[in-house]
Parts: C-alpha cells; structure tokens; sequence
C-alpha cells in the first residue's frame, strides 16, 4: 500500500502500472494478487485509506450552526479533496462490476444525510434523491475540470459551481459563499 501511495503522489495524473507497482514494493507479482486479489483491490484499498482520512479530517471541523453554510464548507472540502488526489478521486467514483467503491458509498452516505438535514428544515427545494444525482455529478465533473485545467479547489470555477449547485438545491441566492459570513458564524460558536 506503501508503495502505491507513493507511485500516486509521484504521478498523481495516472494510475500506475501492475507492474511498477510490485516493484516498487519490491515484491513478486503473486504477492500483490494474494493479499490485494488485483491491482484494483489494492488501489480501493489506498482509496479507502485515504478518504477514511480525509473524512476524518472533515468531521473535526467545527460546525457553524447554519446549515447552508455547513454544506457549502463541506462541497469545499470534497472539492478540494478530489483536486487534491485527482487518480485517487477519480477511482473513487469508478464503477467496477456495477458497484461503487467503499469510499464512493461512504461519501454517498454522508451526504444524504447532510441532505435530508437540508430537507429538515425546509431548505431543499428538491427531492433528497435528486439533490444527490445533482450534487454529485457537480462534484464530479467540477473535480474532473478542475485536475485536467490544474485549477484550484478555491479558485473561480469552483465557487461558481458552489453558488450554482446551493441555487439549484435551495433556490436561494448563494449569499452563503460569503467566507466572512461563516468565519463570523464559527467564531460565534466557538465563542
């Protein structure tokens, strides 16, 4: 696992090769097979090791108490994940034999569950179902654009796929994007 990490950070714009990865980890191929079972077993496995992280990260931050604001810090963060781990990301949502991967579900998971927090109190203007086919697809694609552009998880195009999804999920204007507005709402919690 060790060693496909490493291969990822080095060349994080390709999966690698079977091949260099038993060598970097200074291993026979059968050794990978046995404990991984192919080289897609092994790289769900660094996925999953790197999203239960990046979750874990996710869920030390501090809530501001204001739902959209939430939701809109929580898009960032996804965001900023995926331009971060761009292979990794984009193993994350592949389709292998009609199933997600375990990180895929987990994301899926939390956010139906931010969602129905939406749906709760009366700001989501469209059903749970299709505000995840929504939110996800804008993920996806926003994550896509932005690793082939080399753009930035904070950087325009992200902010204006953030202010478009909180438009279409809740009908409101994305007066929410305003950074100064959470930073106020978390130090107001925390205070």
């Amino acid at each position: 696992m060790e060693a496909a990490r490493s291969l990822l950070a080095e060349h994080p714009e390709r999966e690698p090769s079977t091949r260099e990865l038993y060598q970097a980890a200074g291993v026979a191929p059968p050794t990978l097979y046995h404990h991984f079972g192919t080289k897609g077993g092994l790289l769900e496995a660094v996925v999953d090791e790197a999203f239960s992280t990046y979750l874990e990260r996710k869920r030390g931050v501090p809530l501001t108490g204001d739902l959209l604001v939430d939701f809109a810090a929580g898009w960032d963060m996804h965001i900023g994940f995926g331009v971060e781990n761009p292979v990794l990301y984009a193993l994350m949502y592949r389709r292998e034999e009609g199933r997600h991967s375990r990180a895929a579900q987990t994301a899926e998971a939390e956010l139906r569950r931010a969602l129905e927090q939406l749906a709760g109190a009366g700001l989501l203007r469209i059903g749970v179902d299709e505000a995840m086919a929504v939110t996800t697809a804008m993920a996806i694609g926003c994550v896509t654009q932005l690793a082939h552009d080399g753009g930035s998880a904070a950087g325009p195009l992200a902010r204006s796929m953030r202010a478009a999804l909180m438009s279409e999920l809740t009908g409101h204007s994305p007066e929410h994007d305003d950074a100064n507005r959470a930073s106020r709402l978390l130090l107001a919690r925390l205070g």
